[in-house]
């Protein structure tokens, strides 16, 4: 039987430089490139699962 995907959740690993000062607890939309190095899933207990996908940040192209 095929599990129905439930959410799909992506987790960024990685850093890079920017060029603007941020303030802590400041809202933030950022543009960023990166690559899917891995993709899993993840059963959850009513039948359904989370598909998982992790990026490794490669730049961040923008900031607002």
């Amino acid at each position: 039987m095929e599990q129905t995907i439930n959410e799909r959740i992506n987790k960024i690993t990685g850093s890079a430089c920017i060029d603007k000062e941020l303030e802590l607890e400041q809202d933030v939309e950022i543009k960023i490139k990166g690559s899917v190095v891995k993709v899993e899933d993840a059963g959850n207990n009513d039948g359904t699962k989370n598909r998982i996908f992790k990026v490794k940040l490669i730049e961040i192209e923008d900031i607002k």
